[in-house]
């Protein structure tokens, strides 16, 4: 077995790895936001100022939830899209 090869294994894992808390990073400061916005709400006393933010709170949930649907929807299919030599290892 090549080491130069078993190197590039290792780079993709690790370029893999990166990528992932990336993504992490993002959804995590995404789902801090909506809740941040919402529990200032949920903990507001001012029917007035409840109601003048509820649809704007609600808006940027909806937001949240629908990206990680179009997330998931997206990476579900790209996953489920494997090339001939990925089936044809899988099936050993």
């Amino acid at each position: 077995m090549s080491a130069k090869l078993k190197k590039t294994i290792k780079e993709k894992i690790q370029d893999i790895k990166d990528q992932r808390d990336v993504i992490a990073a993002f959804l995590n400061e995404l789902v801090s936001e909506a809740e941040s916005k919402a529990d200032e709400l949920l903990a507001t006393k001012d029917a007035g100022h409840f109601n003048n933010y509820y649809i704007e709170v609600m808006q940027h949930l909806d937001r949240c939830y629908n990206t990680f649907v179009l997330l998931s929807a997206e990476a579900e299919e790209k996953i489920n899209i494997s090339s001939p030599m990925e089936k044809k290892f899988a099936d050993g």
